[in-house]
């Protein structure tokens, strides 16, 4: 798949600078409102947490999105979508801006050199369709195409449905961190690293 091509029958097309409110959205959704704590740092009174995850969001899709950032889109509007990129940098966790990240960052850092799956999710009034499915196959086909030979992600142990769509798909846990639970209250306990082979 190239960079410009979606995944033919699939209804997968590449975000754009146009759709940066939705994919905020979804990341917000995928994460757990943990995007939602880095953004509220650069609230100001002209501009509202979702101004500030939208433009930078925006930002990220003008300026050549790493990887392949696809969305769900059936013709009506878009309903889901998925990140994946090349792991380059997990980020230091002695260096996390707050420290709910630090244990994240530490299960990246298993991703060294591999893709990762950013964040993947769909519309709560969309969900049950298998739109799930066909965003993770995205996300692997973008992978392969890549060249890479391994794919990852992270799912928090209280999200069982996520958990058993990625087994599903040959997933398997490699790695897991119990959770800070400081500003990001999930109700989970552990943060679990997911990889399969391509």
């Amino acid at each position: 798949m190239s960079p410009d091509d979606e995944r033919p029958g699939s209804g997968l097309r590449p975000a754009t600078a146009r759709d940066a409110a939705l994919v905020a959205r979804l990341s917000d959704m995928a994460d757990e409102e943990l995007p939602r704590l880095i953004w509220a740092r650069e609230v100001t009174a002209d501009k509202d947490i979702w101004a500030v995850g939208t433009e930078s969001y925006a930002r990220l899709l003008a300026g050549g999105v790493p990887g392949r950032m696809l969305l769900s889109d059936t013709g009506a509007a878009p309903t889901g979508g998925v990140w994946t990129y090349p792991m380059t940098d997990p980020g230091d966790p002695d260096a996390a801006p707050i420290a709910d990240l630090a244990p994240l960052r530490r299960l990246k850092r298993h991703m060294a050199g591999d893709w990762y799956i950013d964040f993947i999710a769909v519309l709560p009034e969309h969900r049950g369709r298998g739109l799930g499915r066909v965003l993770l196959a995205g996300a692997l086909d973008a992978a392969r195409a890549a060249g890479a030979r391994r794919i990852g992600l992270i799912a928090l142990d209280s999200n069982a449905t996520a958990i058993a769509l990625y087994g599903s798909a040959g997933f398997v846990a490699m790695a897991s961190e119990r959770l800070v639970n400081d500003a990001w209250k999930t109700g989970a306990q552990d943060a679990v690293l997911m990889t399969r082979a391509l």
